[in-house]
């Protein structure tokens, strides 16, 4: 009986071995971003993931970030679902490109996102795309009636293999222009500025960042401030518990992430509204100072 069970235990240990050895996850992601009425702001997130032990699984992930209430989450797993560079194709979920733009569909029990994003489709914005559409929420009697989804929006794509990645990713968006910073992105930096576009090398980001700091972006000071309430996401809340188990004894460590509403002012305009997305390996993201 020793024998057969230590038979079985040296197995498992070769088995995690050849895992860590064998397995590099891959995450594909097309993100819209977009800044509503009042400040608001809503984050979807398509994620076409392989694992190593399943491939072309569908993660959709959407928050909304409020002013002055507490944030509106879902998250769902489905698939399989196709990713290329005319967005993630999916029967449900979905962000595709079209001659009128990007079409956005999310359908959940507790939340459905019906959206068209007039936005380019290289990979770094040349101009600020503008968002329609409308959020539902139909198990939230609050707000049963849905928001309506008008203002400034970017749909940009990210990409990573292996192991969690430790920083912070900035979008912030307005009417006369839109910064993205996301070392993850084809288009790590990208400035818009009243039609001027530029590709810009991404300054250092935090994961655990002070209340406020400033960058310069392109010869302008840029001042970002957190705002409000945030959302975290545990790292692995998009895998099947499988997945989770066998990434973690591979020594694979999937980022915490918080969505954290900011306000930003370029040089001495009229403060913008953006999120500050935090990606932290170690486990969790310290609590705001």
């Amino acid at each position: 009986m020793a024998r057969w069970v230590a038979g079985w235990l040296l197995l498992a240990a070769c088995g995690v071995l050849a895992a860590r050895w064998a397995l590099r996850p891959v995450q594909d992601t097309w993100s819209v971003v977009a800044v509503g009425r009042g400040g608001s702001v809503l984050i979807a997130h398509y994620t076409v993931s392989n694992t190593g032990l399943f491939a072309d699984q569908l993660t959709t992930r959407v928050v909304y970030l409020r002013p002055n209430a507490a944030p509106l989450a879902h998250r769902a797993i489905s698939g399989p679902a196709t990713l290329d560079q005319t967005g993630v194709h999916a029967p449900a979920d979905r962000v595709e490109l079209s001659e009128a733009g990007w079409d956005a569909r999310v359908d959940g029990s507790g939340l459905r996102l019906r959206g068209r994003i007039t936005a380019t489709s290289g990979p770094c914005p040349s101009s600020v795309g503008k968002l329609s559409g409308v959020l539902e929420f139909p198990d939230a009697s609050a707000s049963s009636e849905g928001a309506r989804l008008e203002g400034p929006a970017v749909v940009v794509r990210t990409h990573f293999e292996g192991g969690a990645v430790a920083s912070g990713a900035l979008y912030a968006l307005d009417h006369s222009g839109a910064i993205v910073l996301d070392n993850l992105s084809p288009c790590p930096g990208a400035f818009v500025l009243d039609g001027v576009a530029v590709a810009i090398t991404p300054p250092w980001i935090s994961p655990t960042p002070a209340e406020s700091f400033v960058l310069t972006l392109a010869g302008h000071r840029v001042a970002v401030e957190l705002q409000g309430r945030f959302r975290d996401e545990p790292g692995f809340d998009g895998t099947l518990l499988a997945e989770a188990w066998l990434a973690r004894a591979a020594g694979y460590q999937e980022a915490h992430v918080r969505s954290q509403r900011v306000r930003v002012r370029v040089d001495d305009r009229p403060p913008w509204t953006g999120v500050l997305l935090l990606r932290d390996n170690s486990g969790s993201v310290s609590p705001r100072r």
